[in-house]
């Protein structure tokens, strides 16, 4: 009927003229034929592309049907084209503005890209957990550690994150604390230990080193010492021996350590020395060591420069060794000699050791107080003597070979001689007795020295005296 009209190639009824009022829009799709928004999208829906926006020039597909069109590029365009409950993306960080929708923005404002604790909120670390803000605290899931990747909760606030592979992980998660390492025993060894990390528990003293783990009474409250392995009650960090507890100072060690021939040592065994400091100040003191005290201060003394402690201390030990090998040399004879005391004592009966044998040993005339007579070959024959003792009259010919009172004690026997050993033996000693009375008397009677004033030297008795006091007065005029 108009006719402007003349053709109508797709047959819908709408003439080709485009020129013309009416005419098809698309001429060649018999399901289209009006485009009101000139969007090129035909306005009846359900024709071929059909405009779900037949009004708006910049949308026409809704593919999810929430009624927001699919042009992204649309400043009002859905953001999620293909989620129904969501279309709105404000800080177009990929979360959706919906609160009820799929994966909703927890700040839809603030470009964020957590996931954890909340969706879509700043995370600098970009652990996946939250930056806290003013509306979302730590305690509510936050990441108490926002800078460090490796830790993001600290259930117990003590600035120790509870993830143990992280980055300084809390030792006791559940308890505030702020140690930093503690003793762990050394593997294998009961009395060796080392330091291990062990961050975030109680540490009363503030030194660094958890209480639960320091070694000895009174440890835990001392924050200058964590360690007393004797204990004494004094740390390691100024116990100057902490395996044994009758140690604590250099002077201990010293008093106590005689084979330390150090400098220090010598010093503090010296009570001529440690007398002496005693009289300074302490500058003077710091200034004055062993050695130099030795040298000039008590070389001006009639000791010569030498240090009477330290020569007591060397005699001490000098006098004990002389002890010990002469026990052993009296001992090697004692063993030697005893082989043959079976023969002497059935030939001539036993040993009577007196105050003459005494004697005669301080005066040089051992052996003629003995009794009986001793044939040259008695040592090397263990068969014994016979009886057939010889007259008395030749006794005085034939001395006994005893060169020593070690020897005439050897030989006295611990038993008492049977009577048939006394009655042989009586001869012979009444044949010994007179010569060796003449030999008795022929020795003076020595004379002791006078006395000095002050008494006997230290540890001498008058028979001592009697005997070495003259060659001690000449030694000490």
């Amino acid at each position: 009927d108009d006719a402007g009209q003349t053709t109508d190639t797709d047959g819908d009824g709408y003439g080709d003229n485009t020129g013309e009022n009416g005419g098809d829009q698309f001429p060649n799709d018999p399901t289209q034929w009006s485009d009101r928004d000139g969007d090129g999208y035909g306005d009846e829906a359900d024709g071929t592309n059909g405009d779900a926006f037949p009004d708006d020039p910049d949308q026409w597909e809704d593919a999810d049907g929430d009624g927001v069109g699919d042009n992204q590029a649309d400043p009002d365009g859905d953001a999620f084209p293909e989620d129904p409950s969501q279309w709105s993306d404000r800080d177009r960080d990929g979360y959706g503005d919906a609160p009820n929708g799929v994966r909703p923005d927890a700040c839809p404002d603030a470009n964020g890209f957590s996931t954890n604790d909340r969706r879509g909120c700043p995370d600098q670390d970009l652990d996946g957990w939250s930056d806290p803000d003013a509306t979302w605290l730590v305690a509510q899931g936050a990441d108490a550690f926002p800078r460090d990747k490796t830790q993001w909760e600290d259930f117990d606030g003590d600035g120790y994150g509870d993830h143990p592979d992280g980055t300084t992980p809390d030792a006791c998660i559940t308890s505030a604390g702020t140690s930093l390492r503690a003793l762990v025993p050394e593997l294998g060894a009961t009395t060796r230990y080392v330091s291990e990390p062990h961050y975030g528990c109680l540490d009363a003293d503030g030194d660094g080193w958890a209480d639960a783990s320091e070694v000895g009474e009174g440890m835990s409250e001392n924050p200058n010492e964590h360690m007393d392995l004797d204990g004494d009650g004094v740390g390691s960090n100024v116990d100057y021996n902490d395996t044994n507890p009758l140690v604590i100072d250099i002077e201990d060690h010293c008093l106590l350590s005689f084979d330390d021939l150090r400098e220090v040592c010598l010093g503090w065994r010296s009570t001529e020395y440690q007398e002496y400091l005693s009289t300074l100040n302490e500058t003077e003191r710091s200034r004055t060591s062993y050695n130099y005290w030795n040298q000039t201060v008590a070389g001006s003394s009639s000791s010569g420069g030498l240090d009477m402690g330290l020569i007591t201390e060397v005699a001490m030990v000098a006098g004990g060794v002389f002890v010990v090998c002469s026990v052993v040399v009296v001992l090697l004879g004692a063993m030697t000699k005893r082989v043959k005391r079976p023969s002497e004592e059935k030939s001539f009966g036993s040993f009577k050791f007196d105050e003459s044998t005494n004697e005669e040993a301080l005066s040089g005339q051992a052996g003629l107080s003995a009794i009986g007579g001793l044939d040259d070959d008695l040592w090397g024959d263990d068969g014994a003597a016979s009886k057939d003792v010889e007259p008395a009259t030749d006794a005085p010919d034939q001395e006994p070979e005893v060169t020593s009172m070690v020897e005439q004690v050897v030989l006295q026997s611990d038993e008492e001689p049977s009577p048939s050993d006394s009655v042989d033996a009586a001869p012979v000693a009444a044949a010994e007795s007179e010569p060796a009375e003449a030999a008795v008397q022929e020795e003076p009677e020595r004379e002791a020295p006078p006395v000095p004033e002050e008494g006997l030297p230290n540890g001498w008795t008058m028979d001592q005296w009697k005997w070495y006091g003259h060659q001690w007065l000449e030694q000490n005029k």
